[in-house]
């Protein structure tokens, strides 16, 4: 799995510095509240990154403890939370196929895609089940992933992106493979950031998995999951498969 470590985790924030956290964030709240979690509760969130989705909801009246495996980026959280002072947010490095926890939580989140960086079903499952031990009867876990169908037929691409820093610049190049039959595929990430006429330069290549609607709804119920709803991304209706990210919302059994 992958782990974000160094000039990546530096350059995080300002690679997503576009992405609208707290619209996303808001519309996973609405699920929430749709399935009956009321301020207060608490979160135990996946992938936590930098604790961009985390904040919407402790500026929201929720408890939130994030667990993230790249020990850079946890860094770069834990100097968010001291500086900004977020108040009932926390973080940790862990590895969320197999975290424990003595607490068991109202909410599991898993924002940003994280599940498609699992290696095939084993690991999903792993996931899941951990997700399953650290929820309160009742309580409700909630993803966003790409869907297998949709990647098929509309297969990556690569891209090339110019971010201004200050000082210089942050170059961006993401190559893909075609989809595998597995419903994986291979992205090579280089980033060169050049700054006052010194270049620095990180690379990581991941294999990334997509999922097929139905399949998912068998394996959150071996983990004694119950699917609510496999969503279109960004909607509370159910997917068309004919876009890349879908929602999965579960209630533990």
């Amino acid at each position: 799995m992958a782990l974000f470590s160094s000039l990546y985790a530096q350059y995080y924030d300002v690679m997503y510095g576009g992405k609208d956290y707290a619209q996303e964030s808001a519309y996973f709240e609405k699920i929430l509240k749709k399935n009956g979690v009321k301020k207060g509760a608490s979160i135990l969130s996946f992938g936590a990154g930098t604790l961009n989705h985390e904040q919407f909801f402790v500026q929201h009246g929720y408890r939130v403890h994030g667990v993230e495996l790249s020990g850079d980026m946890v860094t770069r959280a834990k100097e968010k939370i001291n500086s900004q002072k977020l108040p009932h947010l926390t973080i940790e490095q862990g590895d969320m196929r197999s975290y424990v926890s003595a607490e068991q939580y109202d909410v599991v989140l898993i924002p940003f895609n994280v599940v498609s960086y699992c290696q095939g079903e084993k690991e999903l499952m792993q996931t899941v089940a951990s997700a399953s031990r650290l929820l309160k009867k009742g309580g409700v876990l909630a993803f966003d992933c790409w869907n297998a169908r949709v990647m098929q037929k509309d297969p990556p691409r690569n891209t090339w992106e110019k971010i201004l820093v200050e000082g210089g610049a942050l170059y961006k190049l993401v190559r893909a493979t075609p989809v595998q039959k597995n419903n994986s595929f291979t992205r090579s990430l280089e980033l060169v950031a050049v700054r006052e006429a010194h270049a620095d330069t990180y690379s990581e290549q991941h294999t990334l998995f997509g999922w097929e609607p139905t399949r998912m709804r068998t394996l959150l119920s071996k983990c004694h999951m119950k699917t609510v709803g496999v969503y279109e991304w960004m909607k509370m209706t159910p997917t068309t498969n004919t876009r890349w990210a879908m929602t999965v919302v579960a209630t533990k059994k």
